[in-house]
Parts: structure tokens; sequence; C-alpha cells
């Protein structure tokens, strides 16, 4: 194997290193000769500092690969806002958050934020935007994470981000191809199945991504995802040259850089080993292979060597996707010169205002009392201020507007239908000493038990207010009278957006990014029926 050939093997590796010290695996990574490293939020604060951490595996990675005179390593991370952060400093919200705002502006002064974030620390490559339209109300991967379920308007959002983060000096990256938003499934722990043909994933999973290509997005990633109505294989579209070299190449005429996710994630290791992979995904197009470790990147860099010595393998189609991921190197550096030459800008900053603007009340109800002592109630979310967590966001929150928390329960552990007696005296011993009861939901629709324990703390006469932190379709499931706002994340800035929503006279409902589960109606005649 020609020196030119290897040198190219290396480029279509990208490695994860697992928190450890950069400099004490700086000669493996000299052998191994990745196109960059990602990084995770172990990696970014490991030397105590991001600033520190980042320069120190910038520097480590640069004297490795001996290129010091040439592109820049690519240093990647998925810092997509929301519940997705590697940055601890970042605080911008979710996607479903932006997309609640219905102000493209504010997309892209949000990920110009975070391109901001991501060049200070010398991250040259973010994988955002999330493109993928989210159909599912049960999806469990994405939620959030995407900017609504209207194809178009996800599009714009999607647009805007990229321009943002160009603005910053920062590469983007769209994911997940061809569009993981009508999953019900986890490709980290399994293969989901779409069950879409390609007419309707034409005219509306590919729309963001379409817009994305348009307007010139530096690198796509491919979902481990498996379309049977597109695909006559049945294998994850990682692997699929119908996807990638049709779908994505010829039909949508996509000529940059394609990534696939990580290899590591169930939806397709457990059907194959990382060196199979890794091979099957370059055959069928791919340019880029996600690894999570060193042993992982040397697994496939093995793999992709043995198949060209065999002849399995053609040395053209490396040497093609070399090609394209030196020419995304040289663009990054390109980028970051830029940025660097017309001088540092003042860092955007992201302001209440603009947070109130991401939330949303989707019930009306009864405004919350403004301040005093409450009993909280925390479903399906790490937010308990619990004792143990009085540090959480939205203990944080509550106390920044006047809150005392006398008691703090969780959702799951108050008694189920037949034993409503018990949820007042759980949630207030004493009724006097209580200004009402705060709900927090993340995905209540996930969990239909909770409408009638919600339904039966609202029946102890206390005043109650709702605050979801995830996706809002659980709006359907709850009662009419009580005031319900979601923030889609549960960042302490947007939590104390919605108690002042909550507690606003003035606040009125408004339309949300996606549409609400049909059975809205039927539940305010079940909740009457439950109070004869």
């Amino acid at each position: 194997m020609s020196e030119a050939a290897r040198r190219s093997v290396g480029l279509l590796v990208q490695t994860s290193l697992e928190g450890k010290d950069p400099a004490k695996v700086s000669e493996e990574l000299s052998e191994l000769a990745p196109a960059g490293v990602v990084l995770f939020r172990k990696d970014i604060e490991r030397a105590g500092s991001a600033e520190k951490s980042v320069e120190e595996v910038r520097r480590v990675l640069k004297d490795a690969l001996a290129s010091t005179t040439g592109p820049l390593p690519l240093i990647s991370a998925d810092e997509e806002g929301g519940y997705v952060r590697r940055v601890e400093s970042d605080r911008t919200p979710s996607a479903m958050a932006l997309g609640a705002s219905f102000d493209y502006g504010l997309t892209r002064k949000a990920s110009l934020i975070i391109g901001q974030k991501l060049h200070a620390l010398g991250i040259n490559w973010d994988f955002a935007p999330v493109a993928d339209v989210n159909f599912e109300p049960s999806n469990p991967v994405i939620a959030t994470r995407s900017f609504g379920d209207n194809p178009g308007r996800v599009a714009s959002h999607v647009v805007a981000f990229i321009e943002g983060l160009r603005t910053a000096g920062v590469l983007s990256c769209a994911k997940h191809f061809p569009g993981h938003g009508r999953s019900s499934k986890d490709s980290h722990l399994e293969l989901p199945t779409i069950d879409a043909d390609l007419e309707t994933v034409l005219s509306s999973d590919l729309v963001p991504f379409r817009a994305a290509i348009q307007h010139d997005v530096d690198a796509i990633m491919v979902g481990h995802l498996y379309y049977p109505r597109i695909q006559k294989l049945e294998e994850p579209c990682s692997v699929s040259r119908e996807i990638i070299s049709g779908l994505l190449r010829q039909t949508l005429g996509f000529d940059g850089v394609v990534a696939t996710d990580a290899l590591s994630m169930k939806g397709l290791g457990e059907r194959m080993e990382v060196g199979e992979a890794a091979v099957r995904a370059l055959k069928a197009g791919c340019d880029l292979l996600e690894t999570t470790s060193l042993d992982m990147a040397w697994e496939a860099r093995h793999a992709l060597e043995e198949s060209l010595s065999k002849g399995n393998l053609e040395t053209g189609r490396v040497l093609e996707s070399a090609g394209r991921v030196e020419q995304l190197m040289q663009r990054g550096m390109a980028m970051e010169k830029s940025v660097l030459g017309a001088g540092t800008p003042k860092p955007k900053l992201f302001t209440a205002r603009d947070y109130a603007r991401c939330v949303t009340m989707y019930n009306q109800g009864a405004a919350f009392p403004k301040r005093g002592e409450l009993a909280v109630v925390v479903g399906g979310s790490p937010l308990s201020p619990a004792s143990d967590k009085l540090e959480s966001p939205l203990s944080i929150a509550l106390k920044r507007l006047g809150y005392y928390v006398r008691s703090s329960l969780r959702l799951e552990d108050l008694p189920r239908k037949g034993e409503r007696y018990r949820i007042s005296f759980a949630v207030s011993p004493n009724k006097q000493c209580v200004t009402g009861v705060l709900i927090v939901l993340r995905d209540g629709h996930m969990h239909p038990q909770w409408a009638e324990q919600v339904s039966d703390i609202v029946e102890s006469g206390l005043p109650v207010g709702i605050i979801g932190i995830g996706t809002p379709y659980e709006s359907s499931m709850l009662p009419d009278e009580v005031r319900y706002v979601c923030t889609y994340s549960s960042l302490e800035e947007s939590l104390c957006a919605a108690l002042r929503s909550l507690t606003s006279p003035s606040a009125r409902t408004k339309p949300g990014p996606v549409r609400l589960l049909a059975h809205k109606a039927k539940k305010q005649r079940n909740l009457r029926a439950r109070t004869k």
C-alpha cells in the first residue's frame, strides 16, 4: 500500500479521546493519523477549564499529525443547545424552543452564540443542526432536538442555524439523513424501521436537508435507520448505497463530506462489527467514519487497510473520500482565519426576552401564585429540588423568583388511581403552609398514568401550575383549568421564563412548533366524570 493511500485511510476516521490526557496518547494519534477528534464533556472539562482542555487537544493533535502548516485537524462536538450540550457555559435553548419562537433570526442568533463559544475554545466543527422533522410524538431520541413538525419551517430554522455557525467561523453538519423524526425507537439502542415511501420522504423529511444543501452546509451525517419502502436491501442507511450514493448524492446533489453517526451505536453495531461497518459505509458513499474510542478507530482503520490490500476496496474510492475530508479541513481553516482577520466581535447574549419568546403557554388556566412556599412534584425529570440536588436549575429558578420549596416529590412515587385521598396529604400535609403545587413534567404523554395523578393533585383544592420541559404533547392529557407552559428544555433561564408566564395575568396561549395529540377534547369530560 502506498504512503498516500495509507495517509488517506487515516483521514477517513475521526475518534474520541474518552477523557484521556491527549499528551499521553500523542504517539498513538500520530500513528493513527485521524482527520480529527470528537470532544465530549469529559474531554472538554478534563483539564479544569474548557479553554485549557481544548487548547491542549489542538496542540497535541497538530503536533501528532505534523500539520502545523497544513489543514487544521477537525475538532468537533455535538453542540445543539438545550439538552445536547458539551460546553457547560452554553445556555442556548433547544431547537424546539427556538422553533416555538417562530423567529428565524433568533435561531441565527442562538447558533452564532454557540459558534462563538466553540470558536473561542478552538472547536471548529459543530455536529449540528438537527434537520429531522419530529413527526412522531413518541420519538425517544429526537424530540426537542428538532425545530418542529412543519418541514418548511424546520428547513428555515436549519438554514438560519447554518448561517449563524458560518458567521462565527465554525463548520456545520446537518443530521440525521434521511430523517430520524418518524422513529419511535432510539438508534443508540436498536435499528429503527421507518414506514414511509420515497414520495412522502421527498416532500417532507428531506425538505430541511435539501434546504441545507442549497445553502452550502459543510457536511451531512447519515443516521442508523432503515426505510424498507425505499431500500431494496435490509440494512442501515449508514451502509446503504441506495441511500447515500443514490438518494443523497444523485437525487439531492450533495457532493460534500458525508459522515456516519457513531459506529458504536447499536442501531448499526448489533448487526455488524466495526470493521465491517467501516468498509460497507465507505463503499456506500460515506467519507468520514465517526468512532467513540481509539480502539474502535484502529479497528475501522485496520479493516479499511485490509480491504484495500485484498482488492475488496478500490483505492480510488478511498482517495475520493480523503479528498473531500481534506477540502473540509481546508474550509474550516479558511473560515477560522477569516473570522480572526475580521477581529473578535463582541459575543452575543441570549436575553430574558429571548428566553420568554422560546416558551409556549398551551393551557390558559388560572394564573399561578407569585412567590411563596410550594410543594413541587416532578415527573420524568432529573430536576427534583430535593435536598441532594439543591443547586438544580429548577431550584435556582424558584429561588430567583422568590419561591421556597416546602416539599418535593416524584410523581412516580405518588399513589395511583383509587388512592386519591392520599394525594393531598402527600403533596401538602398542611395546606395553609403552601401557596401552591408546581408540577414539572418531561414528556408526560409517554406516561399516561400521570394524567390521573395530576388530576388528583388538582382536586386537592390547592393552586396548581404545570411546566413541561420536554415536548408539549402532554398538554393534551392535562386539565384545561390548570395553566401549562412548555419550555422544551431544563435550562434555568427557560424555567424562569416559564414561571413568569405561569404567574402573569396577561399571558396568553399561542401556537407551538408541533401539533398536539388528539385527546384534548376528551380530557375535560373525563375529569368531570371523576369528580361527580
